[in-house]
């Protein structure tokens, strides 16, 4: 058998009766029935709701944007054109936006978030 992509290693924490799973790092995945709502979202992102989503997304912003579909070279520049990485994340993702139109949406962003691990930032978001 050959495995090709990521590998997580998930254990499972008993919390108030329910158990998670919760990654390496310690973050706990989210349970599937709040993300569901989410990544079945057609609603086109908007443009007030990136301010709060910027600031909950966190170090690995380039892989996220990566996943968004900009290159490196782009992402660079979000970050070498700001002052702090909050900007450079709300620069990404407001040119997304406007890139994508009506494809940006809430179920595509919480593919993405979700296949980077950035789990804070899902709480952000409304199907």
């Amino acid at each position: 058998m050959v495995h090709i992509g990521p590998t997580y290693h998930l254990q499972m924490v008993q919390t108030s009766g329910e158990s998670r799973p919760v990654e390496e790092g310690g973050r706990e995945v989210p349970p599937k029935e709040s993300v569901r709502p989410l990544w079945y979202s057609t609603r086109v992102m908007q443009a007030d709701e990136l301010l709060r989503l910027s600031k909950n997304i966190g170090s690995g912003w380039k892989n996220v944007g990566n996943g968004l579909k900009f290159n490196w070279s782009q992402l660079e520049q979000f970050e070498a054109d700001t002052r702090s990485q909050g900007e450079a994340v709300h620069r990404m993702l407001f040119r997304w936006v406007q890139w994508k139109d009506q494809k940006a949406t809430v179920g595509r962003i919480t593919k993405v978030l979700f296949n980077h691990r950035e789990y804070e930032a899902l709480g952000c978001l409304q199907p």
